[in-house]
């Protein structure tokens, strides 16, 4: 329900959290690209509150663990930092300062209860939830997830390739950060998915290019080409049948689309009590 062809904002979300980190990875380019990176940090604030600062705890994250913390000294990085806070402000603040209720719904409710699972109890589910999760949002990519976790990390180790660091980092931010939740949701876990697709295509083309020509497994380099070209195809085959399905309706768009096509000159429609628990989807809110 919460994806591109729904409009919700969890997608707009995402957006500004890939160019986030996109950004920022090319900070050593110009200075610029650190304070655009603060900007979509900021972006990502206004579009779903807390949840768009989380690519600065994963660049914090990356700056700790590949020895770069000398970074946290720098201007750019205080540039980043400081539009990321900025931006968000000019609305946050008018609205904390002139709405009583602000905090309670905005802060306590949206973020606090959920994760104490004190709202939405059809969504309360135990700590291993997103495995299952990822497992069928994923697939079929989500069966090279081990592999590529496993390859990324001793790549990052071994070889200190920072770029597979920064993408572990996220992943395990995604994944440990909302399943602390006690409130869960499927996606909850779609930040994660770009990186996880970089890290397998990394992955998959360290492989090619460590067994192409192998005198002792030949054979592997053709295979790793084939799980590829397997997975994109059943990938677009199930993309192509989601697009291309009906789109089913709630009874209010039912309505609205009878009063479209009547085309009175005059009406009025009133809703009298109304509850979301009315709806046939009434589980999907």
């Amino acid at each position: 329900t919460h994806s591109v062809r729904t409009g919700v904002m969890d997608s707009m979300l995402i957006f500004f959290w890939v160019c986030a980190i996109a950004l920022f990875e090319q900070r050593k380019r110009h200075a610029s690209f650190s304070y655009a990176a603060g900007l979509c940090i900021g972006l990502g604030v206004l579009t779903k509150s807390v949840h768009g600062f989380v690519p600065l705890v994963i660049i914090a994250g990356y700056l700790l663990l590949t020895k770069q913390s000398a970074e946290f000294k720098t201007a750019p990085f205080w540039g980043m930092v400081g539009l990321s806070l900025l931006l968000p402000s000019f609305w946050y603040l008018p609205h904390f300062f002139g709405n009583a209720e602000f905090f309670q719904i905005a802060v306590k409710q949206q973020i606090f209860d959920r994760v104490q699972g004190k709202i939405h109890h059809p969504h309360i589910h135990g700590p291993f939830f997103f495995v299952q999760a990822i497992y069928s949002g994923f697939f079929p990519w989500s069966l090279l997830a081990v592999p590529a976790l496993g390859i990324g990390c001793w790549l990052a180790i071994k070889n200190k390739r920072h770029a597979l660091t920064l993408l572990l980092i996220w992943i395990v931010s995604v994944f440990l950060g909302f399943s602390v939740s006690k409130m869960k949701v499927v996606w909850y876990m779609n930040p994660l998915y770009p990186a996880f697709a970089l890290l397998i295509a990394a992955s998959g083309v360290w492989g090619y290019r460590h067994f192409k020509g192998h005198a002792r497994y030949p054979l592997i380099a053709p295979l790793i080409v084939m799980i590829f070209a397997g997975c994109a195809a059943t990938s677009l085959a199930a993309n192509y049948s989601r697009v291309s399905e009906r789109v089913e309706k709630l009874p209010l768009h039912v309505f609205s689309d009878y009063l479209l096509r009547a085309k009175l000159d005059d009406y009025r429609v009133v809703f009298y009590r109304m509850s979301i628990a009315d709806f046939d989807y009434a589980d999907r809110y």
